[in-house]
């Protein structure tokens, strides 16, 4: 039987990265020409 895995974490982190994009930088572009950094979800 395999165990679950907490992603619990890896969640918190993800959050937190996200709570630190200046709203300025949601119009900037990313490497994939389609996308802005709002824009890649």
């Amino acid at each position: 039987m395999t165990s679950p895995v907490d992603l619990e974490p890896a969640a918190r982190r993800l959050a937190n990265l996200v709570e630190a994009v200046d709203q300025d930088a949601l119009a900037q572009p990313t490497p994939c020409e389609t996308y802005t950094v709002g824009g890649a979800r």
